[in-house]
């Protein structure tokens, strides 16, 4: 199996991996967006002009012992609807990350730990799970 075949199995369509850096630190994987297109998220219509694009770095569930930290390429596109009041946007990956946080399973294991646990007994083990068990000023509410 190669390791695009592999991560073609862990990672959420439309993902694909670009590189893949295994270091003392951590692993690191370098992703991208190969949907063609984005739905505004105003209006909902569907926009293929890119405007630029970044990346984002998620910090996500260990595996076994080793932090894992998703380097993420997203991509701003143009609406093109002219009614709408959004000009640019930037393309939305639900199934990996709201948008300002924390993967969707490093998000949803903190919420886990803090209604669990409560809020000061809660935060010792998520400081010892690593960075994505790391309290975030910008996590999405538990659901």
């Amino acid at each position: 199996m190669s390791l695009n075949d592999l991560a073609a199995r862990l990672l959420p369509s439309p993902l694909q991996v670009e590189t893949l850096t295994l270091e003392d630190h951590g692993l690191t994987l370098d992703v991208k967006v190969t949907a063609p297109t984005a739905p505004c998220p105003t209006c909902a219509q569907s926009a293929t002009c890119i405007h630029s694009d970044y990346r984002r770095t998620l910090s996500d569930l260990p595996w076994a012992t080793l932090p894992v930290r998703l380097s993420l390429q997203v991509r701003r596109f143009f609406c093109d609807t002219s009614s709408c009041r959004r000009q640019t946007f930037t393309e939305r990956v639900p199934t990996v990350a709201r948008p300002y946080a924390h993967t969707t399973r490093a998000s949803q294991a903190q919420c886990d730990t803090g209604l669990a646990l409560g809020g000061a007994a809660g935060a010792k083990p998520a400081r010892a799970a690593g960075p994505a068990g790391q309290p975030s000023d910008r996590a999405a509410p538990c659901s």
